[in-house]
């Protein structure tokens, strides 16, 4: 994605948060609050060789998303909250785990939902926004 000129201008954030807060007023209003895509990953299963798979993923801002896993009649996948992913075995939940994705937030949430609430999300995976890297590029500048 390309940044707007007005983020490009600005200085480089010092913190998460502020990289977060850029991203909100970016696109804020005009990111899609819905996304759906198929992707091919391969699992590697702790009894043997990898598995290669197709997820059909569905996802909704800020916070949910769902995968379900090709046949798509076997009724497998999961759901993801802000707080919960959720197993599904022939259309049932199986089972359920503490913790979302921490990928959803960044993928729509900082683009959907106040910064803060964006924050709040990746901190309860760990993720320490005081910690940012800024590197220098001919359009400006880009971090992680």
């Amino acid at each position: 994605l390309a940044a707007p000129r007005a983020v490009l201008a600005q200085k480089p954030p010092t913190t998460g948060l502020q990289v977060l807060e850029r991203m909100y007023a970016a696109y804020a209003g005009k990111w899609h609050r819905t996304l759906t895509f198929v992707q091919r990953t391969r699992v590697q299963r702790s009894t043997g060789a990898p598995i290669n798979q197709i997820w059909y993923e569905s996802m909704s801002a800020p916070s949910t998303l769902r995968i379900d896993f090709a046949p798509i009649d076997s009724g497998g996948g999961a759901l993801t909250t802000r707080d919960s992913t959720f197993f599904i075995r022939s259309g049932k939940v199986a089972g359920r785990a503490k913790g979302g994705n921490p990928f959803v937030p960044l993928i729509l949430g900082a683009y959907t939902q106040k910064p803060s609430e964006t924050a709040a999300e990746l901190a309860s995976h760990s993720i320490d926004l005081a910690k940012v890297t800024i590197a220098q590029t001919d359009s400006g500048w880009c971090g992680s």
